[in-house]
């Protein structure tokens, strides 16, 4: 998500705590940052690290895997609302 749009969903979800907005597209993690605010999600989004295959066998490509794989890494992750982790360092298509 760029910057400006993470400052525009924070400015809608604002907006419509304060009663200057009836509702905005936005996300979960944001809406739940604001109180009085709820939220209906419309779609699931994926999101991947896509990268060549020789990239994936060099020491920087495993630290990141280690660290997507790791326990601490994934107890951390859950606390963020509206995402899904459960394929977080898995290897899905190799070509």
């Amino acid at each position: 998500m760029s910057r400006k749009t993470h400052v525009f969903f924070h400015v809608s979800a604002v907006a419509i705590a304060d009663g200057e907005a009836d509702l905005a597209l936005g996300t979960e993690r944001i809406a739940r940052q604001i109180d009085g605010l709820d939220f209906i999600p419309l779609l699931e989004e994926r999101f991947d690290l896509v990268l060549r295959k020789e990239t994936l066998e060099t020491e920087a490509a495993a630290a990141i895997l280690e660290i997507l794989r790791s326990v601490p890494f994934k107890k951390e992750v859950r606390h963020f609302t509206g995402n899904d982790y459960r394929d977080m360092g898995k290897i899905i298509a190799e070509e």
